[in-house]
């Protein structure tokens, strides 16, 4: 199967970015990891056009959708696999769009709103609320990854097991990168979203709907209190969880209940 493959090929990007000699430049593993992360990737976007762009139509199946949100979170943290001090956390990133990978093709062919083939303005609207997922999975995964380090750091007084990870400063920098980037993205699909909705209960949004606007508020909310007050350490980490849990939710959570257990679908 093409997605054992790329799976294959996204763990073995993992080892060797966060495999001994990470951090040097000369290393093999530094040499080999960034070569094996594209070539991964690479297959990875192949694989996704085969299966959401073949000959049946475009598909946005669950499952496609679940790949998709892997692969851009590859190609978002690309950058880092040629970064010694970040190359660790990259491989993090690289196992979980392996397991994303494997999702691809799973599930029932998605449709648009009119039950039919969707139409590019719906793809447009579909492609720019997976990607604010995405860099807003970025950022729940490094505080993720922050809380880990920052507990190991308190216990043992010393990092231990998270060494791997870049500094607690810059992975929360790049968190707060990243949370405003999706939050901009989702507050663009959200509004993109109100031209395919007509009836809420009929078309099965209600529960999107809502648990999007709650974690899109619970991440303004945040962007708030850390412009105005400050805002970080574990306030910052809980919240972003908090409001990614729910995008989850809002996403994931309804489509397995409306496609997998109902037999529905949006729109």
């Amino acid at each position: 199967m093409p997605e054992i493959t790329v799976f294959g090929a996204y763990v073995a990007a993992a080892l060797l970015l966060a495999g001994p000699g990470r951090s040097r430049t000369d290393s093999t593993a530094a040499k080999l990891g960034p070569l094996v992360a594209g070539l991964a990737l690479a297959a990875h976007g192949w694989l996704l056009w085969r299966s959401a762009l073949g000959a049946a139509g475009t598909d946005l199946s669950l499952g496609n959708t679940v790949s998709l949100s892997g692969w851009l979170v590859a190609l978002l943290v690309a950058v880092y696999t040629l970064r010694p001090h970040y190359r660790g956390l990259a491989g993090l990133f690289l196992a979980g769009s392996g397991l994303a990978a494997l999702m691809t093709s799973a599930g029932g062919v998605g449709a648009g709103p009119s039950g039919s083939q969707p139409s590019w303005q719906f793809i447009s609207h579909a492609v720019m609320a997976t990607l604010a997922y995405s860099l807003l999975a970025v950022a729940a995964t490094l505080a993720v990854t922050s809380a880990l380090k920052d507990r190991k750091l308190r216990d043992a007084g010393g990092a231990g097991w998270t060494s791997f990870l870049p500094a607690l400063d810059d992975m929360e920098r790049h968190m707060f990168g990243a949370i405003v980037a999706g939050f901009v993205l989702l507050s663009l699909a959200m509004f993109s979203g109100l031209v395919f909705v007509r009836d809420l209960m009929a078309q099965h949004l209600a529960h999107k709907t809502v648990l999007t606007s709650v974690a899109w508020l619970v991440f303004g909310i945040l962007l708030v209190g850390r412009w105005q007050f400050g805002w970080r350490g574990r306030k910052a980490i809980n919240l972003t969880l908090a409001g990614f849990v729910l995008l989850v939710l809002a996403y994931f959570g309804s489509r397995i209940v409306l496609e997998l257990v109902l037999g529905r679908e949006w729109g």
